[in-house]
């Protein structure tokens, strides 16, 4: 039976929708999550936010206690999924009380060289499990969200923060302490019945309530549509709500503008979906910034978060939260491989390349080359379109450093002696990209 929930800050239907998985993929970890959100955004509310002044430099509305906690507890599952359950031995969550051990540090995966940080004397897993979701996913998760989604400068050391953060962890270890064993025995077990049951009762979800208005729209006649939700006419409005200061460069806005009418050829903004929102990102703004001299990922993001708050509150799309989740799980590879592709085209401009015979070499291939392995100082990579494999594929000037499996490789290769080699880059995308490139 689904667990009782005593205030809703996030529906079941609103976590499913931006789950991004069916019902029957949903797991046993999932559920946990779900429940933490409204547990975590209940337990902040009414003992911090509640007595707060809304003056003061930390308070939030209810609805964005909602997101903070959706953030807080989407942070904790990828924390969950690739360290307690994706390699390490030590199954904290649900062996809180079991002792640590002296070779406790092989058990832990955690790739966090740039904090130069390690726990102290742990004599439990619960007192690990705390040390490392304060350090590593809760204290980085708080400083993110009052920096970029409510543009507040803070760091850790305000006091106010310091005692939201020791009643998050609090929170969160209690709700460990009951409900781990319970649905983190078998994490990725299937519990889509549980949110089955959930969703008989989820009444007034704004899907339902977007049909009802689109039936009643209909009824008025195709001038409303115009009026209000052509996507030339929001671009226009939300452009007219900004600062003189923040119409400095729209540049990037007005990409996806065009984007959205020339490309998608959509006729209301609300048939904009999270699959082309990432498309745009994954593809077009990055092709778009490589012309410019500065890259500012920040500036971006902060610009489209405003524009996607602008959508949930005049055009009731649930897009906010959904774009919050894409910018934590997506936009640290776009950014990493974009920097890559930089790198790589400063030190091997376009005009060495077509100035020189390779690009006239009749073993000459271009294509969308998947990274199936780097070995040995060569990269193994698959077309993705063709489905032909290349072995034995120098890098040329590319880093092996910094690419990953998985990356996809805009790039031209010749036959050498030992198999291939790179002799020109396009542009590098993250795994993620894949659907998107035809």
């Amino acid at each position: 039976m689904a667990e009782p929930i005593k205030k809703t800050y996030i529906s079941a239907r609103e976590f499913v929708d931006s789950w991004e998985k069916e019902i029957y993929e949903l797991s046993n970890l999932d559920y946990f999550i779900y429940l933490l959100i409204n547990e975590l955004a209940l337990g902040i509310e009414k003992n911090f936010f509640s007595r707060l002044n809304p003056s003061d430099s930390l308070y939030l509305e209810s609805d964005e206690i909602g997101t903070l906690s959706f953030n807080l507890s989407d942070s904790i599952q990828v924390f969950l999924e690739n360290n307690c359950f994706g390699g390490s031995s030590l199954n904290c969550p649900v062996k809180l009380n079991e002792g640590v051990g002296k070779d406790f540090f092989r058990f832990r995966f955690l790739d966090r060289e740039e904090k130069n940080i390690k726990p102290g004397f742990c004599r439990v897993r619960g007192e690990l499990l705390y040390f490392d979701l304060l350090n590593y996913v809760v204290s980085d998760a708080l400083i993110d969200f009052y920096n970029f989604e409510m543009e507040t400068d803070i760091n850790m050391l305000d006091k106010g923060l310091v005692e939201l953060t020791e009643l998050i962890m609090k929170i969160i270890m209690d709700f460990v302490k009951k409900n781990g064993i319970k649905y983190l025995s078998e994490p990725r077990e299937s519990c889509g019945y549980l949110f089955d049951e959930l969703l008989k009762t989820d009444t007034g979800s704004w899907d339902e309530h977007y049909e009802y208005e689109e039936q009643v729209n209909e009824q008025e006649g195709e001038e409303w549509k115009e009026a209000d939700s052509a996507p030339a006419t929001v671009f226009h409005t939300f452009r007219e709500t900004l600062r003189d200061s923040q119409r400095a460069d729209l540049k990037m806005l007005e990409r996806f503008e065009e984007f959205i009418i020339h490309f998608l050829d959509i006729d209301r903004i609300e048939q904009l979906s999270a699959d082309d929102v990432e498309e745009f990102f994954s593809i077009i703004a990055v092709n778009e910034m490589m012309l410019e001299d500065m890259a500012d990922f920040g500036g971006m993001i902060r610009l489209f978060d405003q524009f996607f708050a602008f959508l949930e509150f005049h055009y009731k799309m649930n897009v906010s939260m959904n774009f919050s989740r894409f910018c934590r799980k997506r936009i640290p590879s776009i950014e990493r491989t974009f920097q890559i592709t930089r790198s790589y085209k400063e030190e091997h401009p376009l005009v060495q390349y077509l100035l020189s015979e390779l690009k006239d070499d009749k073993t000459l291939t271009d294509g969308f080359f998947e990274i199936e392995n780097i070995n040995g100082g060569f990269l193994y990579l698959q077309d993705i379109h063709l489905k032909s494999v290349f072995k034995k594929v120098h890098p040329g000037g590319l880093s092996e450093a910094a690419i990953k499996k998985g990356d996809i490789l805009h790039a031209q290769i010749i036959r050498n002696n030992t198999g291939w080699r790179i002799v020109h880059l396009e542009m590098i995308y993250p795994a993620s990209a894949r659907d998107y490139l035809y």
